[in-house]
């Protein structure tokens, strides 16, 4: 799957095109790449080259123009891409500016200028709850009245309900950020993850007699509750069972907030190597012990626990997540 990013994407052949900002790629958004394949099997029947399936979406996220400048995304641009192509449903994705001047535009010239002109869209997917133009002013109804009028398809993908509850990413990072891990997960569809380069750290794991990863956490997306996780890691190609902690250390003064993961039955050095480190159950708050001893105590406690649970959990499911 290939990405383009700039302000004027010119795509080679034909677009079928699925908009939005995708943050979590959750399960509505799944359900937004189902109907993107679908419709690109419906052009492909009418038209002797198959559309690109292209999911078209937008950086810096609108919301931070509008006014949220704190938001925290889910997924960065890297991780939405990866778990799209995980998919099996997306040719390519554009990433378009989000600008003053787009974030202005009338909601006629955004169809006309930027999905016909520039793209050449043949069909277009959005959710139920989709909006464009100024001040939002075209709505997902509206788009699919200039696409009939313009002789293109459209589909209109109602909201994923869970839990009578629709899904969407502000509901994700609020569970994240409570530590519901499980319930996230559920709906994002697959575990959430954290992705990054193994750094050195202060060694203070092997001290505990539980040697550590260090990954780095990204500073445009969300941290999730402080404290410590049953995890699954994916290392060189390889898922290995895990302990993680999401905080700064407080029993030894504390630092930058981090990932620090203990992979059992792990020998070897992944300094340097990419990882991705899949959260699955919340353990327990990090919390101030008063010294290595009763820490290392808690943490052998936590890894019978976490032992048991993953067993229970029976492994990493990724030919049933992905899709």
């Amino acid at each position: 799957m290939r990405t383009i990013m700039g302000k004027d994407p010119a795509p080679e052949k034909p677009i079928v095109a699925a908009i939005g900002d995708f943050d979590g790629v959750h399960m509505g958004h799944r359900a937004l790449l189902s109907s993107l394949s679908d419709m690109a099997d419906t052009v492909f029947e009418k038209e002797e080259v198959r559309p690109l399936r292209t999911v078209l979406t937008f950086d810096p996220h609108p919301r931070k123009l509008l006014g949220d400048t704190d938001l925290k995304q889910i997924y960065s641009l890297d991780g939405k891409r990866e778990l799209m192509e995980e998919s099996g449903r997306v040719d390519q994705m554009i990433v378009m500016p989000f600008t003053g001047q787009l974030m202005h535009m009338a909601p006629k010239d955004f169809f006309e200028k930027i999905l016909i002109r520039q793209l050449g869209c043949r069909g277009v997917v959005v959710g139920d709850n989709f909006h464009f133009g100024d001040k939002g002013a075209g709505s997902a109804e509206d788009l699919s009245a200039m696409c009939q009028k313009a002789g293109i398809g459209s589909v209109i993908v109602p909201r994923v309900v869970m839990d009578q509850s629709p899904v969407s990413s502000t509901r994700i990072r609020e569970l994240l950020e409570n530590g519901q891990v499980a319930e996230a997960d559920r709906l994002l569809g697959r575990p959430y993850f954290i992705e990054g380069t193994v750094q050195q750290g202060k060694h203070l794991g092997r001290r505990l007699h539980t040697p550590t990863i260090n990954v780095p956490l990204d500073p445009a997306c969300l941290i999730p509750r402080k404290g410590v996780y049953a995890t699954l890691v994916k290392a060189d190609g390889i898922w290995y069972d895990s302990i993680s902690n999401v905080g700064n250390n407080p029993t030894f003064g504390g630092e930058a907030t981090r990932l620090e993961t203990f992979l059992f039955d792990f020998k070897g050095d992944l300094y340097g190597k990419q990882v991705r480190v899949e959260l699955l159950s919340f353990v327990r708050p990090e919390r101030r012990f008063e010294g290595a001893p009763a820490l290392e105590e808690q943490l052998q406690t936590d890894i019978q626990y976490v032992r048991r649970f993953l067993k229970e959990y029976g492994g990493h499911h990724e030919e049933v997540w992905c899709k």
